[in-house]
């Protein structure tokens, strides 16, 4: 996924994002026993950013971390409704 971010001068710097998604488990409410299971949400993990902080001459900051796997996580369910799997 490409991404881009303000470096420490203000110049925007265009990078790629690799990632892992976790389509997560639907719940259960239910089963023959009597148990049920809460389900997880779907998740993003970040795998790499090709010379982030080289190019950004900083390091990602949380809230910027929490962006990109937001994106990550659009862009995977946008790609599963087309039915493109290529992350």
């Amino acid at each position: 996924m490409d991404w881009s971010l303000e470096n420490k001068d203000g110049v925007e710097v265009d990078f790629e994002v690799e990632y892992d998604v976790d389509p997560g488990e639907k719940m259960i409410r239910y089963t023959r026993n009597g148990d049920g299971y809460p389900g997880s949400p779907p998740s993003a993990e970040i795998t790499n950013i090709k010379d982030i902080e080289e190019q950004l001459g900083r390091e990602l900051t949380d809230a910027e971390v929490e962006s990109i796997e937001e994106a990550a996580l659009e862009e995977a369910g946008e790609r599963a409704i087309s039915g493109r799997d290529d992350y």
